[in-house]
């Protein structure tokens, strides 16, 4: 869990307010998309720039 993820806990625990809840599963979400996605949509944009998987170019 990272540190925004658990004091966002800590927060909900203390105050029962749904929009502390709300914000704990955000910094979660974050937390599971992890670093490599921008690597991801920078390889899908390369693609696409391709043309697609057989590399040829369109157009």
């Amino acid at each position: 869990m990272t540190k925004r993820a658990e004091e966002t806990w800590k927060k909900f625990c203390e105050t029962g307010l749904v929009s502390d809840y709300l914000e704990y599963r955000s910094a979660v979400a974050f937390e599971q998309r992890g670093p490599g996605l921008p690597e991801e949509a920078s390889y899908h944009a390369d693609i696409h720039r391709r043309g697609g998987d057989t590399g040829e170019i369109s157009g």
